[in-house]
């Protein structure tokens, strides 16, 4: 539901990205709460990961869930879902679909445990966990309690969420010094996330999609040894190598983080940014190449460097090289910094800000002054926003610009629109009959 946010929700994200943008203040990894030394990993740790072998779920907000594995050479990238599925590298994913449940019981909950084999030689914190879905209450009916423990150990204090109202997006990151009980001569464990609903329970919940990852660079703690166990990080990145993000990663001597507004991310993540030298001369860039940002980079002739928004350009964050005007479909219009215009043929489309070929025929942009008309026989949907044919009856042509859709029960076969239903003196019971008929002694007859 929601994977984006609209902009003014930077936050955390932005203020971080203007931290990294000075050497001398890059910050530090976050530290266990006891304290503790740091050790460069033999295993790198953007490598590091657990081996996801089994994913279960329980609870009324879990609604039945099937799991898919797809390895891809990856034995810990899992699916779980129930409508398509979604691969999460070093995790595993949750999403049950989009049906909106009543929640009946006095404090509803989703569980889901993994049951993972750790990197011998590893302890691994609680995966960063991300919950999604919707909130049909009014702010504050509804608190969202999360809880995290590996099996046979102490569970983590509880977190708690209020004041959400319809689509929310929860990220749990460290989660105390809960480590997976794997100095005890195993690697296999379990780890287990629940969220509890608790306040009223008329209100509409839905849990769409959960995410735990288990990869170091996605969030989650590792230590490495037993006795003593320091904390897993990275070392400083070099030239061109990811920085910040959810683990902070610092820059190299001499180096700065520089980011990209194509990888903005929601509020509340840290955005993931590449080391670079600031005093490097580049290339005027090419249409839709990277522009600005701290090396100043240029654009080429006849193209401008776009921003989304004047507080990602201040930021000096790396833009987009857009044509002047837009000449592309997609291209941005009336909407960043700068605002731009569309280059005939094109049009703006203001309900999503970009240029698109607009010609009045089927599905084309509609409703707005600098959008045609849509042709005859068509009209403008105002949810879609899109010229759009009326739905197609028995014998109605299908799978043509008059009529691209026949109208349910209808479907389309061979180019007709074909009705199921039954007609006069026809067999019924089995099938039904067309809306003007009923259904008497076996056969369709006019009531």
């Amino acid at each position: 539901m929601i994977i984006h946010r609209t902009l003014a929700l930077l936050g955390l994200a932005l203020a971080t990205a203007c931290a990294g943008h000075d050497d001398s203040t890059h910050r530090s990894p976050n530290t266990l709460e006891s304290g503790g030394s740091r050790l460069e990993p033999v295993t790198p740790a953007e490598e590091l990961h657990a081996t996801i072998l089994d994913v279960r779920t329980e609870g009324e907000l879990c609604p039945p869930w099937t799991a898919d594995q797809d390895h891809n050479g990856l034995p810990d990238n899992i699916s779980v879902s129930a409508a398509g599925s979604v691969d999460i590298l070093g995790g595993a994913a949750v999403q049950p679909g989009a049906t909106t449940t009543t929640t009946t019981s006095a404090e509803p909950s989703c569980s889901v445990t993994l049951e993972l084999e750790v990197p011998e030689g590893y302890q691994l914190g609680i995966p960063f966990t991300i919950w999604r879905g919707f909130s049909g209450g009014t702010a504050g009916s509804v608190d969202l309690v999360r809880s995290y423990a590996f099996e046979g150990g102490e569970a983590s204090a509880p977190r708690t969420s209020s004041n959400l109202t319809n689509d929310f997006e929860i990220l749990d990151g460290a989660v105390s010094s809960t480590y997976s009980p794997t100095c005890s001569g195993t690697q296999r464990v379990r780890v287990n996330a629940t969220l509890t609903a608790r306040g009223s329970t008329t209100e509409k919940l839905q849990l769409d999609k959960v995410e735990l990852l288990t990869q170091w660079r996605y969030g989650t703690e590792w230590r490495q040894g037993c006795s003593p166990a320091v904390l897993v990080i990275a070392p400083a990145g070099a030239a061109d190598e990811w920085c910040e993000g959810r683990q902070h990663r610092a820059c190299a001597t001499g180096l700065t983080c520089e980011f990209n507004q194509a990888h903005l991310t929601t509020d509340g993540d840290p955005a993931e940014g590449a080391c670079v030298d600031v005093s490097e001369v580049v290339p005027a860039a090419g249409v839709h190449q990277s522009c600005g940002g701290l090396r100043d980079i240029p654009c080429a002739s006849g193209t401008s460097c776009w921003h989304k928004t004047q507080q990602l350009a201040d930021a000096r964050w790396l833009g987009n090289c857009i044509g002047d005007p837009g000449n592309l479909p997609l291209d941005p219009c009336h909407t960043g910094v700068p605002a731009l215009e569309c280059a005939a043929p094109l049009a703006c489309w203001d309900r999503n800000g970009v240029c698109v070929e607009a010609t009045g025929r089927v599905d084309s942009p509609c409703g707005e002054p600098d959008l045609p008309v849509c042709a005859s026989s068509l009209y403008c949907n105002s949810i879609s926003g899109r010229c759009t044919a009326p739905q197609g009856g028995a014998g109605d042509p299908c799978d043509s610009p008059e009529y691209p859709v026949c109208a349910s029960p209808i479907f389309c076969e061979n180019g007709v629109c074909k009705d199921p239903r039954s007609h006069l003196n026809e067999p019924c019971g089995t099938a039904e009959c067309i809306p003007q008929l009923s259904c008497s002694a076996g056969f369709c007859r006019a009531q």
